[in-house]
């Protein structure tokens, strides 16, 4: 059931990260340090404004929106009251962002154009958390196509025929997420809309979510406090430089933990509505399971060939500051994407999501703390390696506070044995790295010797489940 689920969800998950990706590289050969990192401010501000305003909203709605408990017509009419407000609310707070970040620089079309991406992007989101909630695998794979890859294309577009502008990036996303609003009103056309709020619904909700609004605002510091200490002290080009790499790094990440989350989640979630807490923590494991058997090659992979694809792919000036980022944002995207994608759902599943306020409030004073050092001693570099220790300590903290404490699962024998098959391919990648000069032929390679060397082991490590598996695929 996860794996079917997840080949699903399978195209926007790869595609939509994919052309972030692509985004951090083409923009270092049509954009300024400073663009770029104007962009990626704009981008971090509008993750800030949706968890504040609209995240608390979308988890109360994965978790009961099919629950026998409330009625799903009350609750429907108060999320279309509380989309509207929670849009005026996301559009003053982003122009009061703006004012901070420019200053007597802003301008109005740039205001509008932001407002129209934050707000559009965000309800956009909301409406994958319907989605996924409902099975609609066409409407979640298409909103997630439309905005991040349609929004590149037009971008580049406007960045290739007119220029360097701080405004084309951002009005290139804005337009794709209108045109994923519109179909989305589309696939709607056919259902009456009601903004009646029931005060009993949106009551349980806030109580519910209130402690994903802490969270959330802990959890984008934690992955933005060094963006604004680099800003601070080595200016917006820096951050620019941040953002290339350490957006490949979280990029990379992401695009390997969503491959599972959309599908697993959910699982989960409804083996704790059906069968129980013991269900629910088998299924979570086994989600965990998936999560490493996709990130973990995948990011060591990524390690063992950034010489080359770096060289290859990003423009000349940023070469040598990416090259010393990478590491450590591998390593913070992965475990950023570990304590989100698995260890905090242990607390969403099991309805105590104070909890996780307070390991966001921790996990980001750490980061600032070590920001305090790291980025006055060892620059734009420092920032990421603020991030990597402070994620990577909480992490080991809270996975052994769950597994000692709670009904908590981990998955020992998967993780040893992904882990081995993981350090092998990462091994064999290095050592066949020098067989080419560097090119893309040499990438490829790299590639295929990755795969082969990590399908081999992984083979071999699970030699009986496979052969079980087909055994009874095909018995007679």
């Amino acid at each position: 059931m996860l794996l079917k689920r997840t080949l699903l969800y399978l195209p926007s998950q790869i595609l939509g990260p994919l052309s972030q990706l692509l985004a951090i590289v083409l923009w270092t050969f049509f954009c300024s340090k400073e663009t770029i990192g104007f962009v990626t401010l704009v981008t971090t501000q509008q993750e800030l404004t949706r968890s504040i305003f609209v995240t608390w909203w979308s988890h109360y709605l994965l978790r009961f929106v099919n629950d026998d408990a409330v009625n799903k017509s009350d609750v429907l009419s108060t999320n279309c009251w509380y989309m509207l407000l929670s849009s005026v609310l996301q559009a003053l707070f982003t122009v009061g962002l703006l004012f901070y970040i420019l200053g007597a620089d802003i301008n109005v079309t740039l205001c509008l154009v932001t407002v129209m991406f934050v707000v559009l992007r965000s309800f956009n989101q909301h409406n994958l958390t319907l989605a996924v909630s409902n099975d609609l695998t066409i409407i979640f794979n298409s909103l997630s196509l439309i905005g991040p890859v349609v929004g590149l294309i037009i971008g580049m577009v406007l960045l290739y025929f007119f220029g360097d502008n701080f405004v084309y990036p951002i009005l290139g996303f804005a337009i794709a997420e209108f045109l994923s609003f519109c179909l989305l009103i589309f696939f709607n056309r056919k259902r009456t809309f009601s903004f009646k709020i029931n005060h009993a619904v949106f009551y349980s909700a806030f109580k519910f979510g209130a402690p994903f609004i802490l969270s959330g605002a802990f959890s984008w510091l934690a992955l933005n406090i060094p963006r604004y200490f680099i800003e601070f002290k080595l200016g917006l080009g820096s951050v620019g430089e941040f953002a290339v790499g350490f957006g490949l790094g979280l990029r990379a990440a992401s695009m390997a933990s969503m491959v599972v989350t959309s599908a697993g989640l959910p699982l989960a979630i409804k083996k704790m509505q059906t069968e129980g807490i013991n269900s629910a923590m088998n299924q979570l494991s086994d989600n965990f399971s998936l999560l490493i058997f996709v990130m973990f090659p995948a990011l060591l992979g990524l390690l063992a060939i950034s010489n080359d694809l770096v060289v290859l792919a990003i423009a000349e000036e940023y070469i040598k500051v990416t090259l010393l980022i990478l590491p450590w944002a591998l390593l913070s995207g992965g475990v950023f994407a570990v304590i989100s994608h698995y260890l905090y759902h242990y607390f969403f599943i099991v309805s105590k999501t104070i909890y996780i306020v307070f390991l966001d409030f921790f996990l980001a004073l750490i980061t600032f703390l070590l920001c305090l050092y790291f980025v006055d001693s060892k620059g734009v570099v420092g920032g990421v390696m603020s991030m990597a220790i402070a994620s990577l300590s909480v992490s080991i903290f809270l996975l052994s506070y769950l597994v000692i404490k709670t009904e908590f699962i981990f998955p020992t024998i998967d993780f040893c044995k992904i882990s081995i098959a993981s350090l092998f391919m990462y091994f064999v990648v290095i050592f066949f790295s020098d067989v080419f000069i560097t090119s893309p032929l040499s990438v490829v390679f790299d590639v295929l010797v990755g795969v082969f060397a990590y399908s081999f082991i992984v083979s071999i490590l699970y030699f009986n489940k496979i052969r079980l598996f087909y055994s009874s695929r095909y018995s007679i």
